[in-house]
């Protein structure tokens, strides 16, 4: 494979070093089942209420009825940690997405791969010396303008270490930021209480039946105002750490383009040299240059073999997340 994708070997798992890790499928199946884990803890947090509901009737014949209960401080001070893990569960998705992305990128380079690109490979180039052994003059090939890169590709050339911190942190503040801005599922858990506390009964209908409903904190009202205060610290802290990051991944990918521009420009000078001695000699493909590329078949079925047995790496700071997955798989 070429020295690109070697760069995203840490994706996979190398034999000669054993480590924890996943088939595609078992990552999908794991990706697949951390989506329904955030849908079901997603919906307890979308359950937030925070004051119990009593009905009685006007005239005042029967003691008021609980028809609701609210949400005890329990459950209030396990909201950041069920928020935290709905984020960690969403950076898992994200990085199995990354590898497997990674995987069938590898599968297609295969299948598009020419005889003629992979005799440019290093680990063919005996092969290349073989064909080109008779001297030639080939007209020279035009340099390629390269294509502008963004930050999509400079995330992609972080340590899985960054990476996986990048996907955590965009999780975990998109996550919590959804439920505490305005008309976020806590947000208006908290303003639903403020108007509960300044209005605490309520009538409905009239005459003999009109109902009386009375509205008690379950929780403190302080005791939830402060709590969103720390949900809001949490929030901030986790947007400011991430726009650090992303900045880093900007300017990485500014430098590229440098780099990439500057090449260029020097490949075209050396084109310009090349193709005013340009002349043109071509030998036949002998029968040797046959066998190679039947070389070249086997080559390709080997390597697509390979990377259909790819196994995906279990980052260290996935693995409580791994864990968490295969638990309720076994449930």
């Amino acid at each position: 494979m070429t020295e690109e994708f070697k760069k995203h070997d840490q994706f996979f798992v190398n034999p000669e070093r054993p480590e924890p890790c996943l088939t595609a499928t078992s990552a999908s199946f794991l990706a697949a089942l951390a989506s329904q884990e955030v849908n079901r803890l997603e919906e307890i947090v979308k359950s937030s209420t925070f004051y119990d509901v009593y009905m009685e009737l006007l005239s005042g014949t029967a003691e008021p009825r609980l028809v609701q209960k609210g949400k005890d401080q329990a459950f209030l001070e396990s909201l950041l940690p069920t928020a935290t893990r709905i984020g960690e569960l969403r950076g898992f998705i994200a990085y199995v997405h990354e590898a497997v992305n990674e995987r069938d990128e590898r599968t297609e380079y295969l299948e598009h791969l020419s005889f003629e690109d992979w005799l440019k490979l290093p680990e063919i180039k005996p092969r290349k010396d073989e064909i080109d052994a008779k001297p030639k003059v080939e007209r020279p090939s035009a340099p390629e303008k390269p294509d502008p890169v963004d930050t999509e590709w400079a995330k992609t050339r972080l340590s899985i270490r960054d990476l996986v911190h990048y996907l955590l942190l965009e999780a975990k503040a998109s996550t919590l930021g959804v439920y505490i801005h305005p008309d976020g599922v806590l947000a208006n858990a908290k303003d639903d209480l403020a108007k509960k506390s300044v209005r605490p009964v309520g009538t409905e209908g009239r005459g003999q039946d009109t109902t009386i409903r009375s509205y008690k904190p379950s929780v403190e009202p302080d005791v939830v105002y402060g709590a969103y205060n720390s949900w809001q610290q949490s929030h901030r802290t986790w947007e400011a750490e991430l726009n650090q990051l992303k900045a880093k991944i900007q300017i990485m990918a500014k430098n590229e383009n440098l780099d990439r521009n500057r090449k260029y420009r020097e490949e075209q000078l050396e084109y310009q040299k090349q193709l005013s001695a340009y002349q043109v000699e071509w030998d036949r493909k002998n029968s040797r240059t046959r066998e190679i590329e039947t070389e070249y078949s086997d080559w390709i079925l080997n390597q697509t073999e390979a990377v259909r047995n790819l196994k995906i790496v279990i980052p260290h700071e996935l693995q409580p997340t791994y864990d968490y997955l295969a638990a309720l798989g076994k449930a």
